[in-house]
């Protein structure tokens, strides 16, 4: 509008004024006010393009209000014809300005209007009566306040019902909003949705009932719903359903139906009546989800937490579960159960000859062999990798009754057991197992974990005896186990505080001279005294507290190497060290550090292992063994004759020297084939130019037998004890002269 107005005032001001100045006889004011009209209109527009709409609008009314008082003075006041401009321009402020500044610009006017009638109260035009000036005026006032109310009403007026427009237009484009998420909710829904009219008949299906049931829109638009059911649902659940609808509510169930392509379903519904405004029911609406997909996973998720995914068995957690039942029940009647644990002796050898998909293939063969054996209500579960258990019911009121049934079921698992399994296309693998077997309950205060464990017990018994054995948990099983535990413990707090003391037992030649000593530890423990080894060592070998303790035994006799080296005197020393620590891949290094830090001179050292170190991996022991001897350390083979001897072995290994042991030379003496087997010993032995130890001599007997049949260095009671590292260092000082340092020394 007011873009509209600005080009009006630049047309108009340029036309009058070259209408006049083409007439010749305009006075030059005239001319000029018009230009000044146009000048507006050019303003305005300019002020508009900058986009100062309420600035354009003053400035357009009270300019053009300016020029059209200027003109009604200079045309006669309230004679002037262009009086007829102020209720145009009252108009145009109302519409474009609002109340407040029509009103101002009322009032200015009005001032006006009076100045004039105060400059010439009667008119000199028509002086027809008396005061025709006054009622002029005030008839000019009158038009235009009625001008100004009128504008002012109609533009209120205006706006209002502009408001409520915009207020329904708005409104309405809220509800189409909503009605356009709720319509794509529907349509995009992953849940089936289904309108249907009250015959019922289906007019409406979104693309998820589409896409899961397997019939087009075509396909269901006036079906009846019913097309969709399997068949096999009960009546009742139908008759609810309408029973519920009938009375205006909503239904919640299960439908079991089937997709085009048959497969029945299993679908969770809503059906719930659609009312109209007045409340009246019109259609039907079914929301219903496939819960097929989701009772498949929560199988799966329960098959997966309580069966072994290899053998299909219940695994331990379930085992568990069922134990803690039966032993409720047991309780309640009385009744003997027992538990069997079982585990495959040297499994791991079957995967490090097979593979490990072998492996696997054992184990599900296993399991139907047991199971056939078992009665309906027993449970067979796999608890670990090679480990199962069997849970058996109903033994009978007593453990005398219940002992001998539960042995005669372990006794048919060996005997199963042994016959030879087809694996990996050969039928010629066959296995033992240990078993552990322990009855319950044991009083009221027996739980699942304490049976658990006694049956374990009892099975690691069977297996520390040389496997392929049954044995009975017995409460001395339990006193031996948290003894291991006791002593494990302590000896850890032990080494820490400094408790370990080395011990030396002197090795002497035939004439009786010392030649070196074995490194021995005890234990110095606070309240049991002086612990000897063999109340722990075998405790410390089953963990990596072997390797603590073979390393504070390494370094300790470093150090007395060392001592003894720098006051002239060599000191040759032999050294147990465990297999476990042998094979860390760190063993040479950690050595040389320790060689270096104490400054021993290696060739003064003897490293003493047993056969079970090659067994794995011989080519890391050669490798570890060659890089050791190239800087003087010796190795000898300690027991030898009682594990995997071998000559192959004896070849490949840089070896100095062979141990015999002690159970050997004791019967020696009387017994030819220990005899005999010692003498093929020393035979092998001078072949191949190794030393030759031999421990537990304790008689001068079994000394001449062994000097009488080669050269053996002597260790056993009948030439010392073993005694505390000082002690017997102050013995062998005393024992002979200061000697040469080097790789050959002799006492």
């Amino acid at each position: 509008m007011l873009r509209l107005i600005g080009w009006v005032l630049v047309a108009a001001g340029l036309l009058l004024a070259a209408a006049l100045g083409a007439s010749g006889g305009a006075p030059p004011l005239q001319v000029g006010l018009n230009l000044v009209v146009s000048l507006i209109g050019v303003v305005t527009l300019l002020l508009l393009r900058q986009g100062h709409q309420r600035h354009a609008s003053e400035f357009a009314v009270w300019c053009m209000w300016a020029i059209i008082t200027v003109q009604v003075a200079k045309n006669g006041g309230l004679d002037a014809p262009n009086l007829l401009n102020y209720p145009v321009l009252l108009v145009v402020c109302g519409w474009l300005l609002g109340d407040a500044p029509t009103k101002a610009l009322y009032a200015l006017t009005a001032a006006a209007l009076l100045y004039f009638y105060a400059d010439n109260p009667v008119s000199v035009s028509q002086p027809v009566v008396d005061g025709g000036g006054r009622i002029k005026l005030v008839f000019v006032l009158i038009v235009l306040g009625l001008t100004a109310t009128l504008t002012l009403l109609i533009r209120r007026s205006y706006l209002r019902q502009l408001t409520r427009a915009q207020d329904s237009t708005r409104a309405l484009q809220a509800h189409e909003a909503e009605l356009r998420k709720l319509s794509l909710a529907v349509e995009q829904s992953p849940e089936n949705v289904v309108i249907t009219n009250l015959e019922p008949r289906i007019e409406y299906v979104n693309d998820a009932f589409v896409i899961n049931s397997g019939y087009s829109r075509e396909e269901a638009i006036g079906q009846n719903p019913s097309f969709l059911t399997s068949g096999q649902m009960e009546p009742a659940v139908f008759e609810q359903l309408w029973s519920y609808l009938g009375q205006g509510l909503p239904w919640r169930g299960e439908f079991l139906n089937r997709r085009k392509n048959g497969e029945v379903i299993v679908e969770s519904a809503v059906v719930a009546p659609i009312r109209q405004a007045d409340g009246h029911i019109s259609h039907y609406v079914a929301i219903t989800k496939n819960l097929t997909a989701m009772r498949q996973a929560r199988d799966e998720i329960q098959r997966l937490t309580h069966f072994d995914p290899l053998t299909g068995l219940p695994n331990r957690t379930l085992l568990m579960d069922r134990i803690a039942l039966v032993l409720a029940s047991a309780r309640r009647g009385n009744d003997c159960r027992a538990l069997i644990v079982i585990n495959v002796d040297r499994f791991k050898d079957v995967n490090d000859a097979r593979g490990p998909v072998a492996g696997d293939e054992l184990l599900k063969s296993l399991s139907p062999r047991i199971t056939a054996l078992l009665r309906n209500g027993d449970t067979l579960a796999r608890v670990a990798s090679a480990e199962f258990a069997i849970l058996l019911e109903n033994l009978g009121a007593s453990p005398e009754a219940a002992a001998p049934r539960a042995m005669a079921v372990a006794n048919k698992v060996q005997e199963a057991l042994r016959l030879p399994f087809a694996v990996d296309g050969h039928a010629d693998l066959s296995l033992t197992v240990s078993q552990g077997i322990t009855l319950f309950p044991k009083g009221e205060d027996d739980s699942v974990q304490e049976i658990f464990r006694r049956a374990q017990t009892a099975m690691h018994r069977s297996k520390d005896a040389g496997g392929a054995r049954v044995a009975f948990f017995d409460a001395s099983m339990d006193a031996r186990v948290q003894e291991r535990f006791v002593i494990d413990s302590e000896l850890r707090l032990g080494i820490r505080a400094g408790e370990l003391r080395l011990y030396l037992q002197p090795q002497v030649d035939a004439d009786g001279h010392w030649v070196g000593a074995e490194v021995l530890v005890r234990w110095q423990h606070p309240q049991r005294g002086l612990v000897p080894p063999a109340n722990f060592i075998a405790i410390a070998e089953e963990s990596d507290l072997i390797v603590e303790l073979g390393v504070w035994v390494m370094t300790e006799a470093c150090r007395l190497v060392a001592q003894e080296q720098r006051a002239g005197r060599a000191l040759m020393l032999s050294v147990n060290v465990s297999a476990r620590h042998f094979r860390q891949a760190t063993f040479t290094l950690w050595l040389q550090e320790v060689l270096a830090m104490t400054g021993a001179d290696p060739s003064c050292l003897t490293l003493e292992f047993t056969e079970s170190l090659v067994i794995d991996d011989i080519d890391d022991v050669i490798a570890k063994m060659k890089l050791l001897a190239a800087l003087g350390i010796q190795f000898s083979i300690d027991d030898f004759g009682t594990g995997y001897s071998s000559l192959a072995y004896l070849k490949r290994l840089p070896i100095h020297e062979i141990k015999i042991d002690k159970t050997f030379v004791q019967d020696a003496t009387s017994n030819a084939s220990d005899a005999a087997l010692i003498e093929s010993i020393l035979a092998v032995a001078g072949h191949m130019h190794l030393k030759v130890v031999a421990e537990g001599v304790e008689t001068q007997e079994q000394a001449d037998f062994l000097n009488q049949h080669g050269t053996v260095v002597h260790q056993g009671y009948f030439f010392g004890r073993p005694d505390a590292a000082e002690t017997w260092l102050q013995r062998w000082r005393a024992a002979g002269p200061t000697l040469r340092l080097g790789p050959h020394i002799h006492i």
